[in-house]
C-alpha cells in the first residue's frame, strides 16, 4: 500500500455538535494524499457514532475506554503514523480546503523550516463569523521571526501559535524531542519551544484555520482544576529555557545590565533570577529551585559570588519577596494576565 504524503491527527472528545463539519473539512481538502486518525477520547456525547459513520477508506478510527488525554492520542496515532508530515485538526475547527496544499507547497520549497503554521479565522458555536471581541484575534496574528526571536515571544508573552494549523514534518518529533507525557493543558507550548530550540518556523498569514469560539473553550478559565493543572505544567514548560545554548542567549531573553559583568553572563543564574521577575507564579517557584541548586554547588556558587556578590543572605531575600505559593487567595484565582492569556490558548483538546 502506497504511503501517505500527510498524517493527519484528529483529537475527538465531546464534540458530537461540531465533529461531522471538522472531519468533512478535512475530507474535501484540495490536497488528497493523506490518512485521518480519529482518535476518540472515551466521549460521553454521539461523537464516535458520527466518526463511525463515515467510510471514507482515509479514516482510521479509534476509541479509547477511558479519558486518557491529547498526548495519549499523539502517542498512538505517531505510531500508526504513515506519513512524511504531520496535521493536527481539532474536533471542533474547520481547516479552509486548501489549507494542506498550501502547507505542503511551502514546506517542499523551503528545507529550511521546520514547520508551517497558519493564522485563523475566528467563528462562533453555529459556524458563523465570531462577532464578539477575543484576545485570540490578536493572539494568533503574528509576524514571522527567528527561531531565537520566537523563544524570546514564549518567554516573555507566552503562545501565540494556533496548534490545529500546523504542518509539520515528520522527523522533527525525534530530532527536537517533541514526544511528551503528562501535560494536558500546555504540550503545544511546551513542543513549540523544544521545536525552536533547534529549528525555524513560519506562519502563513492567510487565515486557513476555522478556529472556533464556543462555550467550553471561552469559559474554560474559572476551571479551578484546569488552572492547578495550568501551574504545574508551565513549570515544567519553562525549565526548557535553561536548554537555550550561550550563543542564543542574548538574542532570546533581555538581559539587565547589573548581570553583564567583565563580558561574563552566568546563564543559569541570571534566568533564574529573571523568572523570578515574570509575574507568573511557577516560573517563580523554578527560578527560586534553581537559585537552591547553583548554591548546594561549590563552584557554581563562587562563581556567583564573585560575580555579583550572591550568597545566602541574597537567597533569603529572594525567598522572601517571592512567595508564589504563600498568598491569601488560591493560586488559580490569583493569576497574572500572562497565566489568563496562556490558559486561553492552550490545547483546547478537551
Amino acid at each position: 500500500m502506497k504511503r501517505p504524503e500527510v498524517t493527519i491527527l484528529m483529537t475527538s472528545y465531546n464534540h458530537g455538535k461540531f465533529i461531522r463539519e471538522s472531519i468533512e473539512s478535512v475530507l474535501r481538502q484540495s490536497f488528497s494524499d493523506f490518512e485521518l486518525i480519529i482518535v476518540d477520547d472515551c466521549s460521553f456525547d454521539d461523537s464516535f457514532e458520527i466518526i463511525k459513520s463515515y467510510t471514507d477508506d482515509r479514516i482510521i478510527a479509534i476509541r479509547n475506554e477511558k479519558n486518557m488525554g491529547p498526548e495519549h492520542a499523539f502517542e498512538i496515532m505517531f505510531k500508526m503514523a504513515r506519513g512524511k508530515y504531520i496535521a493536527i485538526a481539532d474536533s471542533d475547527n474547520v481547516w479552509v480546503n486548501d489549507k494542506l496544499e498550501k502547507q505542503i507547497n511551502f514546506l517542499k520549497t523551503n528545507s529550511g523550516y521546520a514547520a508551517v503554521f497558519t493564522r485563523v479565522q475566528l467563528i462562533d458555536g453555529d459556524g458563523e463569523p465570531f462577532q464578539g471581541d477575543s484576545a485570540y484575534a490578536r493572539i494568533f496574528d503574528v509576524e514571522n521571526r527567528s527561531r531565537q526571536e520566537w523563544l524570546k515571544q514564549f518567554f516573555y508573552h507566552g503562545n501565540c501559535l494556533c496548534h490545529p494549523s500546523v504542518l509539520i514534518r515528520r522527523e522533527m518529533y525525534d530530532e527536537c524531542g517533541m514526544m511528551v507525557n503528562g501535560l494536558w493543558q500546555v504540550p503545544d507550548f511546551y513542543k513549540w519551544i523544544r521545536l525552536c530550540l533547534k529549528k525555524e518556523i513560519y506562519v502563513l498569514e492567510e487565515r486557513l484555520v476555522k478556529f472556533r469560539l464556543h462555550e467550553n473553550n471561552i469559559s474554560g478559565e474559572g476551571n479551578v482544576e484546569g488552572n492547578t493543572r495550568l501551574n504545574n505544567e508551565v513549570y515544567h514548560t519553562y525549565e526548557l529555557f535553561y536548554e537555550v545554548s550561550e550563543e542564543d542567549f542574548p538574542a532570546v531573553f533581555d538581559i539587565p545590565d547589573e548581570y553583564k559583568k567583565n563580558g561574563q553572563i552566568k546563564t543559569n543564574f541570571v534566568l533564574s533570577k529573571m523568572l523570578l521577575e515574570l509575574g507568573v507564579p511557577a516560573a517563580q517557584e523554578l527560578g527560586l529551585n534553581k537559585l537552591f541548586e547553583i548554591l548546594n554547588n561549590e563552584s557554581e556558587r563562587g562563581e556567583i559570588f564573585e560575580l555579583y556578590k550572591y550568597d545566602n543572605v541574597s537567597y533569603k531575600e529572594d525567598e522572601t519577596r517571592y512567595c508564589p505559593f504563600l498568598c491569601s487567595e488560591p493560586i488559580p484565582i490569583r493569576q497574572s494576565a500572562w497565566m489568563r492569556i496562556l490558559h486561553r490558548i492552550k490545547s483546547f483538546v478537551n
